[in-house]
């Protein structure tokens, strides 16, 4: 079952850190975060915007990489 999401401001740009980690997950496998999949498959979001901000996705991307490496 698809959930309709709508939101704006910081809600928005969590999710759509949720849907770089859930891309990623799906593709490159840099990281690997299947909730994030999960929650992405059971949204009907509009995520074409955060396609199209390659660097806002490597950063988070980025980020996790080192965040986890610390950890």
């Amino acid at each position: 079952m698809n959930e309709t999401v709508n939101l704006s401001g910081v809600p928005e740009t969590m999710l759509q850190t949720v849907y770089a980690r859930a891309k990623e997950t799906r593709t490159r496998g840099a990281i690997h975060d299947d909730k994030a999949v999960e929650l992405v498959e059971k949204l009907h979001y509009d995520f074409s915007l955060a396609d199209k901000d390659a660097a806002m996705s490597s950063g988070v991307i980025a980020r996790t990489i080192v965040l986890d490496h610390l950890v």
